[in-house]
């Protein structure tokens, strides 16, 4: 995945712990993008995006379902990179509603 200006992007990812966000995270932060993982660590004993940056992202351990932070995870935010596990879990509508719209690649 290449961002088209990914230095200094502010990205969250949902689900970030997980082993496909580990490593959109690793490639996200070798590209110098200031990413945030979002997981509620239900699978994870702790979160450990491996990475060869480095600057490690920052982590916010809560549920996808939790409104608040969700929005507070979002203040900021250019991109969000959806990939927690279980795909019947989604983001209250409240928040998904006030994330910046997708930039096209």
């Amino acid at each position: 995945m290449r961002c088209p200006d990914p230095e200094r992007m502010k990205v969250l990812i949902t689900g970030g712990a997980g082993f496909i966000g580990r490593h959109l995270t690793s490639a996200l932060l070798r590209q110098a993008a200031d990413v945030t993982v979002f997981d509620n660590l239900h699978r994870h004993l702790e979160p450990s995006p491996s990475t060869d940056s480095d600057a490690g992202p920052a982590i916010r351990v809560a549920d996808i379902r939790d409104q608040s932070a969700v929005a507070s995870a979002l203040e900021g935010v250019e991109v969000v990179c959806i990939r927690q596990s279980n795909p019947t879990l989604t983001p209250p509508a409240a928040a998904t509603a006030a994330a910046p719209p997708t930039p096209e690649v």
